[in-house]
């Protein structure tokens, strides 16, 4: 009864931890399609950019985390989530980085009539909604990699259990217990015929 209460509860976990890696992956597909900068003119730009956005490569990772979602490799989960924290890291530095830029360059503009225009554009460039989705996203899959010692693996066995048991301990010899009855034999015949011939001096 108890090792079966204890498969139920390690399967509850692991459809409980594809349940959270899917989301996880539900979240960056729609996070990548969703508005992240705001720039005038152009309006929202999202992730992907028609195919030539660096939202290409988290799609793909995406779909690499579902393929080891399906496998149940908990743990490989972390490789394309990082990988994703990575793209998204590097779009948002790069984001801040020229929007720095343009700061400085409205700053030397001073002088220029056309200088009041550019800072009321520098100033409406912006971040959007979409980051909040592909940063839960990533949470999500780094919490089931991080979970993934706490679930059972693919052949059934429970993680960092078997590896806690003690080996069994060597049994003790039995040499004594045999060689004791052996020699009372030998004593006992060794005293009879001392015994008769003393008898016989005797008479």
């Amino acid at each position: 009864m108890r090792s079966g209460a204890v498969e139920t509860m390690n399967t509850i976990s692991v459809e409980r931890t594809q349940i959270v890696g899917f989301c996880g992956v539900a979240l960056l597909f729609f996070g990548s399609f969703s508005p992240l900068f705001h720039v005038p003119i152009f309006g929202s730009i999202n992730f992907v950019r028609n195919g030539t956005g660096d939202g290409v490569f988290v799609i793909a990772l995406a779909v690499t985390a579902t393929a080891l979602l399906c496998v149940r490799a908990y743990a490989w989960v972390a490789a394309p989530a990082a990988g994703a924290l990575i793209i998204c890291s590097y779009a948002v530095l790069g984001f801040l980085s020229a929007v720095s830029q343009m700061q400085n360059a409205v700053n030397d503009m001073k002088d220029n009539p056309f200088a009041g225009i550019a800072s009321a554009l520098a100033e409406s460039i912006s971040l959007e909604w979409g980051w909040v989705f592909l940063l839960l996203g990533l949470l999500c899959l780094f919490a089931v990699a991080g979970s993934a010692w706490l679930i059972k693996s693919a052949d059934g066995r429970p993680t960092r259990v078997a590896d806690s048991t003690p080996p069994p301990l060597p049994k003790e010899p039995t040499t004594s217990s045999n060689s004791s009855p052996q020699r009372q034999p030998l004593s006992a015949t060794n005293t009879m015929p001392q015994r008769s011939t003393f008898g016989q001096r005797r008479h």
